[in-house]
Parts: structure tokens; sequence; C-alpha cells
């Protein structure tokens, strides 16, 4: 009998033995996350509460980030706050918060660096202060929810026309939201430069028409910009840069100007429709992988051209303007 209950006692121990070691941890409370995120180190500090709500303050410019070296807060950034004092807002400061809805800037804000905000692809809205007067390639870019951007009019250095930013001092289109559903577009007369990244991911736009007068087409200035199937370039273009049609998955021809003189890398990489470009200049520099991914292509160039030696070196299809004069002898 008694071994009996010895044994009942010793079974019952290890139950509840069992039980505490199995059963979870009471959850701690939500603690706040922190640091320093400024370009000289401690002259910025963040602080990130458990709403998700992101403060930053001091004095002066923030660090710049990049695709690689990203910011230090985590996921879960619901709201931006940025204190009087500071100046600067790094690029790629805060890329990838999907979950941002609401950003304040301060009076004192000077520049916005490149790619800050994006792909904050529950952004809505953003009012840019009158003391932001640097903006760098576009800080918008897919921020899938932006349908439009505000300035005062009273701004020295920008322009918002039609919820579309721009840059007067070098009269350059800066960000058109990528939540826009127009499918055609036409930038204002005047406009010299389409900015790095201007319509990065614009996926319901299916026609742009750029004035004479545009002299440069930026670095991944249509990037992925997959139902783009009609452009207007004008004879003034001189200068179409990096990956700047990269993955424009329906355009299919393109004539470029006897003023063109610069065809960045990869520009037309992966324009998988294209099927011609009429090269009417002897261009002076082509990057790598230009046409890169373009199956259907056949590019048209003149004899001797620099751009003939590059179809030729690269193996890609080529005529030349008289190549049919034959069949009209």
């Amino acid at each position: 009998m008694k071994n009996r209950f010895l044994r009942a006692v010793l079974c019952l121990t290890l139950c509840c033995a069992l039980f505490l070691t199995l059963a979870p941890a009471p959850r701690a409370a939500a603690e706040m996350q922190s640091g320093t995120c400024g370009k000289r180190g401690d002259n910025l500090t963040w602080t990130v509460d458990e709403s998700g709500v992101l403060i930053i303050s001091g004095t002066g410019d923030m660090a710049d980030y990049s695709m690689s070296f990203r910011a230090p807060w985590k996921t879960g950034v619901t709201e931006v706050r940025i204190a009087d004092g500071v100046t600067g807002i790094g690029s790629y400061a805060f890329a990838w918060c999907k979950d941002l809805t609401a950003v304040t800037l301060p009076g004192g804000l000077t520049r916005i660096g490149k790619s800050a905000f994006h792909a904050c692809s529950a952004l809505k809205a953003l009012k840019i202060p009158d003391s932001v007067t640097e903006i760098a390639a576009n800080p918008f870019s897919l921020c899938s929810a932006l349908t439009g951007l505000k300035v005062s009019p009273n701004n020295p250095a920008l322009a918002v026309v039609d919820g579309v930013l721009f840059s007067k001092a070098d009269r350059r289109l800066i960000a058109y939201p990528c939540a826009r559903t127009e499918s055609e577009y036409a930038i204002p007369d005047g406009i010299v430069i389409v900015g790095n990244g201007a319509f990065y991911g614009c996926e319901n736009l299916r026609s742009v028409t750029l004035p004479e007068g545009v002299t440069t087409i930026g670095a991944e200035a249509f990037y992925e910009c997959r139902s783009l199937s009609e452009l207007t370039l004008p004879d003034s273009l001189s200068i179409i840069g990096r990956l700047a049609f990269y993955a424009c998955g329906s355009l299919s021809e393109l004539t470029l100007s006897e003023n063109v003189s610069i065809l960045g890398y990869g520009a037309f990489f992966g324009c998988r429709s294209l099927r011609s470009v009429m090269v009417k200049s002897s261009i002076l520099a082509i990057g790598g992988d230009v046409f890169r991914s373009c199956p259907k292509l056949v590019v048209t160039v003149l004899r001797d051209s620099s751009a003939a030696r590059y179809c030729e070196q690269n193996d890609l299809d080529y005529i030349y303007p008289d190549s049919l004069d034959w069949l009209l002898d």
C-alpha cells in the first residue's frame, strides 16, 4: 500500500514538472526600439514604440542607406514623425515600410534622399514643406497606393502639377505617383529632364509623350512600366540612362533621333515585345546589355556607325535604312 502511494506521488510530481517545462512563458510587454541614425553618427536618434510610431529627433542630416545596407528600424513602422532640427532624409531611409500610412515632415527639412520612401505600399499622400530644396532620384518609387503629392505654391524649388512632382531649377520631372489610374500622360512643355526613377513601376500607363526640349531620360526612369506601349520621343533627346526602360514588356517600336548620343547600360533590357528600333545617329557611347532579352528585335542602324558595330559585336539582328532599296531598282 505504501509503495503504491509513493508511486502515485512520484507520478504526480513528474507530471507537474513536465507541465511547467512545456507551459509557455508569460509574454513580455512590447519593448521600445531605439538607436542612432545621423550622418555624423549620434547627431540624430530614433525610437519606435509598440504601436509602430517612428520618431527621429536631433540636429542635422540622416545617414544614407541602400538596398543592401538598410535602415536600423525593423518592420511594422506605421507612422513617421520627424522632429524640428532634422534637415535631411537619407537615401532609402524608410524604404520597404509597407505598413507606413502617415508621415510628418518638419519645416526646416531641406533634402529628401534617393528612394527614401521606396515601396511604402500603404502610403497614399504626402505634403512636402516649403523648406525642401533638394530631392534626388524619385523618393516615392513603387509607392503603389500613392495618388498625388502636395507642395505649397510658395515653394521656391518644387512644384506639383496635377499631382506630379517637378523641380523648378533644372526643369526636371521628379515623381509620377504610381497609383494614378490614367493610361495616358503628356509631360508639360518646358521640362528638360525626366528624372531618375520618375515613372518607376507605373503599371497603369500605356502612353507617354515627351515634348520637344527634353534632353535626358534618367536611369530607371520607366523601370517596369509593363503596360507602356506608346512612347513619343522628341528630336531634342540626347541621353537615355541606365535601365531607363527595363522590362517595359509592351513596347514594340521606337525611333531614336539623330541627336541621341548616349545609351546607358541595359536601357531596353527585358523589353520582350520590342520588334523595331531605328537609330538615326552614330551614337557616341553605348553601354552593355542595351537590348538584352529583346528576342524579337531588329535594329535599324546607319552604315559604319557605332550602333552597327555594337549590333555586330553583340550578335543582334540589324538592317540598314536602305536595305530594301534593291527591290525598287
